[in-house]
């Protein structure tokens, strides 16, 4: 979790956040994937789940 008063384009760079053309959310395994695409690009937002599993290395 990022707390900041920067915008978040600042910290992950452009195609992030207001700089994103599109923002696509999908259902992955147990929860939803939100992702920003610019330029073809698609860069991974937040994911949200209310399973455990979903967050810990296999």
């Amino acid at each position: 979790m990022i707390h900041t008063i920067i915008g978040l384009e600042d910290i992950f760079g452009e195609g992030y956040g207001v700089c994103a053309n599109e923002i696509v959310t999908e259902c992955v395994g147990n929860g939803l994937a939100e992702y920003s695409v610019t330029e073809g690009k698609r860069t991974l937002k937040s994911f949200f789940s209310t399973d455990p599993r979903d967050y810990l290395n296999k």
